[in-house]
């Protein structure tokens, strides 16, 4: 019995890390990361939830730094959805790695209908994959409305 305090506790405490229009049990559709080079590579990570949120935290060497979110279109969550499935990204592997050190990486993780499946890329990946890199980018350029995120400063 002693352990639903501390259960309430660590609930109470994630649940101030979320968006307050995010339930605690949903993951994003579709998370996308850069990660950092030696060099002046941008470093943002994007979120984009089935209900529309999209946030975005830029790291280093982006304009944006810092978390912001706004809301997407269900038209363009279907589209990211029909990439998806374009590309048949359940079916690629997990890991497209170079022996190159001093480049950035791109994780993507997907999150449909209880399946998960993450990609880490570091230049080898197919051109269908970085297809899809350009076009959450283009999504995230057309977005407009932006307002900074309540709680997720804190994310690495």
């Amino acid at each position: 019995m002693k352990l639903w305090p501390f259960l309430f506790f660590f609930s109470f405490l994630f649940s101030c890390l979320l968006p307050g229009n995010l339930s605690r049990d949903s993951a994003p559709l579709i998370t996308m990361k850069r990660t950092p080079c030696y060099g002046e590579c941008p470093q943002y990570m994007i979120n984009i939830y089935e209900s529309g949120l999209l946030v975005y935290h830029g790291f280093r060497f982006v304009s944006n730094i810092g978390c912001v979110q706004s809301n997407i279109s269900s038209k363009q969550i279907n589209y990211i959805k029909l990439l998806l499935d374009e590309i048949q990204f359940f079916d690629l592997d997990e890991e497209y790695i170079s022996d190159i050190t001093d480049i950035p990486s791109v994780i993507t993780e997907v999150f449909i209908n209880g399946n998960r499946h993450r990609v880490v890329d570091r230049l080898k990946a197919p051109k269908k994959l970085k297809n899809l890199y350009r076009e959450l980018d283009l999504i995230v350029d057309k977005t407009s409305n932006w307002e900074a995120c309540d709680k997720l400063d804190k994310v690495d």
